[in-house]
């Protein structure tokens, strides 16, 4: 009897050790070690710009800690109301319209001074799990403003209550509504940026991927990611950070003291999808004939290797793709809205960008490396065209 349940229990442990090896390979990430050479331009920060952001980096990460002792739904709840007041709070010039895109609720903003020469699908971030387009309106206004754009910003489904496949599908509607759309009072068909941050970074590079490659639909004229998370796996961060990034380094900090395949495990049942699949992880796709692709990153992010890695990648398999690596601001500094310069220097260097994908008017190509970027003087769109009506039907 004992000799039968001895061979017994070997079969279970044979079955779970094979199981195992089986999770461990199928999750694995391809190395791309090699794609981690500094490139692209190396921006300088002023000072005064480095400690105006530090110190709100600090106050965001300080009020996070005071959320950590509630219980998971209800600090969820917390800080998504958190994040939505501050957009309800920032006070508007631009026109806010809501819409429903082929059953993905969003906003229009559309820009005050009434010129449009393109429209942008903006997604917004938020660990995938929080924000909205009312959050994120410090950047969709910006957008609207500085790149004569009307912007579409998505309320695409978020974790937990809805798995990966629901946001990307979402954002993917989201992107074909918006391609066959007009702009509220304007009569032409535009080019289309697809743009947005840190989680919305990654849905922009995976939604632009995709746009790019359908037939019949118009491909995106260029993608804008800031700070985005490019490989679930967490083999990319750049691990020598994680004490200088104030924002996300307490964040994963628990997940970093994991073993590898546990975290890789961790997300398949969260998000229902390998970690390493290129519809969470776009770093492990095919990265060739993309949308002229413009990043901005900070130095000290750790995140930072996730855009090192995506941007040499897809230059080695032939994509136009820029990268900014901005000294010593946090993750997603944009969203802070502060009247610094750096904010006026790299949203420069994103209107520069989006206004002229293919030309040299958005600062050196990634093969000048570690250049200190100019910021050329934004040449001002023509204001020949009709301006957008101040109440809209």
């Amino acid at each position: 009897m004992i000799t039968v349940l001895l061979i017994a229990l070997a079969g279970i442990v044979s079955v779970f050790i094979a199981t195992i090896a089986i999770l461990a390979v199928r999750s694995a990430p391809e190395d791309l070690r090699s794609y981690d050479v500094p490139s692209g331009t190396l921006v300088m920060t002023d000072q005064a710009s480095l400690a105006a952001y530090t110190e709100m980096a600090t106050a965001f990460a300080d009020m996070g800690k005071a959320f950590d002792a509630m219980p998971e739904a209800e600090r969820l709840a917390t800080v998504r109301a958190a994040l939505d007041g501050m957009g309800e709070a920032k006070s508007l010039e631009e026109t806010v319209v809501p819409v429903d895109a082929e059953g993905v609720s969003g906003e229009w903003v559309l820009p005050a001074h009434g010129r449009v020469l393109r429209k942008i699908l903006y997604i917004h971030g938020g660990f995938f799990s929080m924000g909205s387009p009312v959050s994120h309106r410090a950047m969709t206004t910006r957008l609207a403003r500085e790149c004569d754009a009307a912007v579409f910003a998505p309320r695409y489904a978020l974790l937990p209550e809805n798995p990966r496949k629901r946001m990307v599908g979402d954002c993917r509607r989201a992107y074909a509504w918006l391609a066959a759309a007009p702009v509220p009072g304007w009569p032409t068909m535009l080019p289309i940026t697809v743009a947005g941050d840190s989680a919305g970074g990654n849905l922009a590079l995976v939604t632009a991927r995709w746009a790019s490659r359908q037939t019949g639909l118009d491909h995106p004229a260029s993608v804008v990611a800031l700070s985005p998370a490019t490989d679930a796996t967490m083999s990319s961060l750049t691990r020598a950070n994680r004490k200088d990034d104030i924002l996300v380094g307490p964040t994963l900090d628990p997940v970093l003291k994991l073993a590898p395949l546990v975290w890789r495990l961790a997300i398949l049942a969260k998000f229902k999808v390998w970690p390493n699949d290129p519809e969470i992880s776009p770093l492990f796709g095919d990265l060739s004939r993309l949308p002229p692709t413009f990043i901005q990153v900070g130095s000290s992010e750790l995140m930072l290797g996730d855009s090192l890695r995506y941007a040499n990648k897809a230059r080695a398999q032939g994509s136009d793709v820029r990268l900014q690596r901005w000294t010593g601001l946090p993750h997603v500094w944009h969203l802070m809205d502060l009247d610094a310069e750096a904010a006026r220097q790299s949203w420069q260097a994103i209107a520069a960008f989006i206004s002229d994908p293919a030309g040299a008017s958005s600062g050196p190509r990634d093969d000048d490396r570690d250049a200190v970027a100019p910021f050329p003087d934004r040449t001002t769109a023509s204001s020949t065209q009709t301006p957008l009506p101040k109440a809209l039907p």
